[in-house]
């Protein structure tokens, strides 16, 4: 599956607990944080416990314990 992924467009949600932002009620994304609970980009590369995706102008490398979902971009 990691080659099937790799050179992919897409767009990796964040987990909001792992962001700090964890709560019984929901949130509004406004500001800073509605930019910052997503990645959009292209997939680098993926081990077993990172997944590296260049977005604009740098690469972001996330634990996948923090990953919500990965959107992939067809």
């Amino acid at each position: 599956m990691t080659d099937s992924l790799v050179g992919r467009k897409c767009r990796v949600q964040i987990r909001r607990d792992a962001l700090g932002m964890a709560g019984n009620a929901p949130a509004v994304m406004a500001g800073r944080w509605a930019n910052d609970t997503s990645v959009d980009g292209t997939i680098l590369e993926m081990s077993d416990q990172w997944l590296v995706v260049q977005a604009t102008g740098k690469r972001v490398v996330v634990p996948h314990a923090s990953i919500l979902v990965i959107e992939l971009q067809d």
